[in-house]
């Protein structure tokens, strides 16, 4: 009625038509004065010629993505948020007693799979991860993390984790700051892990997290790409650990602190980390290094749900005595998680530091959206880390969060080198 009432409400309202008729308009000969000066005066409606809907084409063909993504997050978040699809989805794929269930997962760092869990089997919970590259020929990922009961051992939470990994086209292009794409060699890494760690909260905001474990580096000729093999390239007195199998005992130690309002999409407050390891190489290889690794990072909000933040990183790997630190071990640039325009483990050496500043704002509920810049650099020596010869990158991208982590994240990054399209697909929060 609403919608048939505004419709008619220009008709009523337009010249030659009143709202309360006259008593000419109530007669005969009134209505047909009223008739013929409509006819006389007819409405006129405007139409645009031919060369403003060409000119105009250009611009209607580049909004056609924009309009398409904005229209797809706005169905895909009202399914989450009204339809609650994600609670129904995480409730399809669990048993009713909810201990044993699979949840999907994605991204560009592992790939396509899945995780699987298992609670309380015989008074432990059991999760099996598993993720596969785009064939079943390339990277490989299966992760098996048993939880032990709490306080079984110490007070807090203990796990003991197997990991296997095999990445075949891994990329060196040398050690230091200054490598150049034309040296870039192909490696296949296979790693295989067992270790034991421990977290325990330490209040609301901190946690205090450790632990030890044996860990076994197959390095081999790459099996993909053009580029020559890494150990064809470079021998063991060049690059340390890259002429094949390295055992390695790790421990290491780490602290965390969030201070942040809402953990799935923070919009004040600090996330820190400060961690640090000691790795040593059994049968008497000369490998053995210690690492320290401390972020930060710092939200503000400038308007609602527009945020500036600020995200700060270095890494550094000290070595031991005369040892080296094995190239794979080395701090590095480049990547998922810092400067994303360059490739994984584009620049590498002893330290690396990292800035990134990212804008996020809203877009419709639970989707944000994202511009940043951010730059890096590796150093051989702490006296090296300057402000000169940072390799920058920017982008932006699309989020669909909930209050306890992000579901889905879709961002494209840039570089002098390239542009790579990164997402990432989970809900195992």
């Amino acid at each position: 009625m609403k919608l048939a009432a505004l419709a008619v409400l220009p008709f009523l309202l337009a010249p030659g038509v009143a709202v309360a008729q006259s008593d000419d308009a109530a007669s005969p000969s009134g209505a047909v004065t009223a008739a013929a000066d409509s006819a006389a005066a007819p409405r006129v409606v405007y139409h645009r010629s031919s060369l403003e809907e060409l000119a105009a084409l250009p611009g209607t063909v580049a909004y056609i993505p924009f309009d398409l993504l904005l229209t797809a997050s706005e169905f895909a978040v009202a399914a989450i948020w009204e339809q609650r699809l994600l609670d129904r989805f995480k409730s399809w794929l669990t048993t009713a007693d909810g201990r044993l269930g699979v949840r999907p997962l994605a991204a560009t760092s592992i790939g396509t799979g899945a995780r699987l869990f298992y609670k309380d089997a015989f008074g432990f919970d059991a999760e099996l991860t598993s993720s596969r590259g785009t064939s079943s020929t390339k990277r490989n990922h299966h992760i098996l993390v048993l939880d032990l009961p709490h306080g079984l051992l110490l007070r807090g939470r203990s796990h003991m984790t197997l990991r296997y990994r095999k990445q075949p086209g891994e990329s060196f292009y040398g050690i230091g700051n200054d490598s150049r794409l034309e040296t870039r060699s192909r490696f296949l890494q296979e790693d295989m892990e067992f270790s034991f760690s421990h977290s325990r909260q330490l209040g609301d905001a901190l946690r205090l997290d450790g632990g030890i474990g044996y860990h076994s580096v197959d390095i081999r000729e790459g099996e993909y790409g053009i580029e020559p093999g890494s150990q064809s390239r470079y021998s063991a007195a060049q690059v340390a650990g890259i002429d094949g199998l390295t055992r390695l005992i790790e421990a290491d130690l780490g602290l965390g602190a969030s201070f942040v309002d809402v953990p799935g999409s923070p919009t004040a407050g600090n996330k820190m980390l400060v961690r640090a390891g000691y790795t040593r190489a059994l049968k008497g290889e000369e490998l053995s290094h210690a690492s320290l690794t401390v972020v930060s990072e710092q939200f503000h909000q400038l308007l609602y749900r527009r945020i500036l933040s600020l995200r700060l990183g270095v890494d550094w790997r000290q070595t031991i005595g005369d040892d080296r630190v094995p190239f794979y071990a080395l701090a590095k640039v480049g990547g998922n998680l810092s400067v994303r325009g360059y490739d994984r483990g584009r620049f590498r050496d002893r330290g690396a530091a990292f800035a990134t500043l990212t804008y996020k704002y809203p877009i419709w509920k639970l989707v944000d959206g994202t511009l940043f810049y951010e730059a890096g650099r590796t150093f051989h020596s702490p006296d090296e880390l300057t402000f000169e010869d940072w390799h920058p990158s920017y982008g932006g991208g699309v989020r669909i969060w909930v209050p306890d982590g992000v579901v889905f994240q879709q961002s494209i990054s840039h570089s002098s080198e390239q542009t790579r399209l990164l997402f990432s697909f989970r809900t195992d929060f």
